[in-house]
């Protein structure tokens, strides 16, 4: 019966869940901030906590609403634009880019072919090599060490063969057919790289920055890697399902995840079939995405994977395939039947333990990460109330007291995402930069679309040792220092996105070639390290031309302020958003003014010596911390 009630309340929800929960089901650690306790401080805080910054004509504007207009101007982010949809262009052996870099793989991998012991079985090594362009026969070959498994590979290369085919003709054929196979991945990689640097330059110029807040927390939760699903495609797809239910109902949400082919590829779901099944998501569906350890049994994971079954996908589309599922009688929970996923989604969404392993989890990521026991019971009430629609969840955290107490603020590690997304936006450069991040973000310990593990990134203090700290602070402070160059490098990506030339292509080829196989050959890594090598070289002269003819993003705001305090003061307020201590402050205005010295901000060397105070405060431990 409650289930039945559940799923009622569930087809319910549109009426049900219009208004917040009646003040009833607050709880007192859910105590609202009072009007005359709201003030510019406090907008801050709830921009970088639930965005990622905020500007300082944002940060005035939201702090001249009141505590509830403000909190709806967030969390009612619907009226506002969207980022624009990221499309990708198709793998086509026609697009030149990729008819370069097939023919790369190709050339590339027949020699391998040719040079093989068992190419010397099926043909005469003489004739072979002249049919390689650029490549002689080589004086010193000698037939494999293993002539056993050489000759059955030449027999099976014989069976495969064509009627009426030469053996000269079959190798360059299985050398393309291969390579194909490479260059399609090598093109999905870059498709990744695309969407990385789409969905940071989105969030940098986002008018939703609860949206993809949100969209990071879920990516998070519902954890899903790249190297384990190889679909840059379903990765956009789930990413685009995070956004949908962003901030929407969490009981949605989950059954949507349960048919996300990247979920199902990730967690083995493609692979659960009647009369074998696989546990793999019933088990963290459970454990990390909804109630937590303690609430389940072993047995409860067995049957939960067995109504499981059958459950996979075609293209992009879910499928259930009624073949491989095992519709007989099961029992989860205490509820018995023939059930089906969603009968199990249901079950588990019927227990209160949900609400508060969702509660207490947004609490670590909003709040901190040791959260006040009432405040996560207060949230769990709220989102039983509101039958897992989490608006009224956010709204009631971002209204409470709770949330802006003194303990709360400056005590949250930024995470390599809203670091150089807070860092871009803080610094005006354009959302182009941001996608750039991407590069330090790996270094920092978090690479978007492959997490660690199914658990997510661990967050808190664990993004913070010796040697992500030293990349944190050299990315602040090339965006501070190099701003111009960066804005430059990340137009030239996004202008060389449609061209490729001979030795772009020759990298992508070697990536393509990394991913179908082992690893790469000497020759090819010697090769790739010199790519990157000239890659880096290129980019240095690029930004040396580039910086001295464009000025620095901030020059005009700084400028108008005139005094060093007045400057100093502001580049503090928008870079860690708070003051300085006197020491702090005596210290960045004698480098901005220093004894002696004229202070002009519309001086180049003022403005060189405004840079190296912005550079400072960067590199301040609190500059880490929102």
């Amino acid at each position: 019966m409650a289930v039945a009630r559940f799923a009622l309340a569930m087809v319910l929800g549109a009426v049900l869940l219009a208004a917040d929960p009646p003040p009833e089901v607050l709880s007192p650690a859910l105590a609202p901030l009072a009007a005359d306790e709201w003030d510019a401080d406090k907008a801050a805080h709830l921009l970088r906590r639930a965005g990622f910054g905020g500007l300082p004509g944002e940060i005035i504007s939201l702090a001249l609403r009141s505590p509830e207009e403000a909190v709806a101007f967030l969390v009612d982010y619907e009226s506002r634009p969207a980022t624009a949809p990221l499309v990708f262009e198709p793998f086509d052996v026609n697009h030149p880019q990729i008819a370069a870099m097939l023919d790369n793989l190709v050339r590339r991998r027949a020699r391998e072919m040719f040079d093989a012991a068992r190419a010397r079985v099926i043909l005469d090594l003489e004739e072979a090599m002249k049919h390689v362009p650029g490549q002689a026969p080589k004086p010193d070959f000698t037939p494999g060490a293993r002539p056993g498994e050489d000759r059955r590979a030449a027999r099976r290369d014989a069976r495969e063969r064509q009627p009426g085919e030469s053996a000269e003709a079959f190798l360059w054929r299985r050398a393309r057919e291969e390579s194909i196979g490479n260059a399609r991945q090598s093109w999905d990689q870059r498709n990744l790289g695309l969407l990385r640097a789409w969905w940071l330059a989105g969030r940098a110029g986002t008018a939703r920055p609860l949206e993809e807040k949100m969209t990071l927390f879920w990516h998070g939760h519902f954890a899903t890697g790249y190297e384990t699903v190889r679909d840059a495609r379903h990765m956009q797809l789930q990413n685009d399902t995070f956004r949908r239910h962003a901030t929407g109902s969490f009981a949605a949400l989950v059954k949507a995840v349960a048919r996300d082919p990247a979920m199902l590829r990730y967690l083995d779901g493609n692979r659960n079939i009647k009369g074998s099944p696989n546990e793999n998501f019933a088990r963290e569906l459970m454990e990390l995405f909804t109630i937590g350890r303690g609430h389940y049994s072993e047995q409860d994971v067995k049957e939960a994977a067995r109504a499981f079954t059958g459950w996979t996908y075609q293209g992009e589309a879910f499928e259930l395939r009624e073949r491989q599922h095992d519709d007989g009688v099961k029992t989860f929970m205490g509820r018995t039947g023939k059930l089906g996923g969603f009968d199990v989604i249901d079950t588990i969404l019927a227990q209160d333990a949900v609400s508060t392993f969702i509660a207490a989890k947004l609490c670590r990521y909003f709040v901190g990460p040791t959260p006040d026991a009432g405040l996560v019971d207060g949230l769990a009430r709220v989102m039983r109330a509101s039958r897992y629609e989490l608006k009224p969840v956010l709204r009631a955290l971002f209204r409470s007291r709770a949330f802006y107490a003194p303990e709360v603020a400056f005590a949250h590690i930024k995470s390599p995402a809203e670091l150089a997304v807070g860092a871009v936006r803080a610094l005006e450069l354009p959302g182009s930069v941001a996608g750039e991040a991407g590069r330090f973000m790996v270094s920092m310990g978090q690479e978007l679309f492959q997490p660690p593990n199914v658990k997510g990134w661990d967050g808190g203090r664990a993004w913070i040792n010796s040697s992500t700290l030293l990349v944190r602070y050299n990315f602040a402070a090339q965006l501070v220092a190099n701003g111009p160059a960066l804005i430059a490098r990340a137009e030239r990506e996004s202008a060389m996105a449609g061209t490729m030339d001979g030795d772009d292509s020759e990298r992508m080829a070697m990536d393509g070639a990394k991913l179908g196989k082992k690893g790469l050959t000497d020759a090819e890594k010697a090769a790739q390290k010199d790519a990157k090598r000239d890659e880096r070289r290129d980019e240095r002269r690029a930004d040396r031309a580039v910086a001295p003819t464009v000025k620095w993003a901030l020059v005009d705001t700084l400028v108008a302020l005139e005094t060093p305090e007045a400057i100093v003061d502001h580049l503090a307020q928008r870079l860690l958003g708070k003051r300085l201590d006197a020491n702090q402050r005596a210290k960045l205005l004698a480098i901005a003014n220093p004894p002696g010295s004229k202070f002009d901000p519309k001086d180049r060397a003022s403005q060189q010596r405004l840079q190296a105070v912005a550079v400072m405060i960067t590199s301040l431990p609190e500059y880490q911390l929102n």
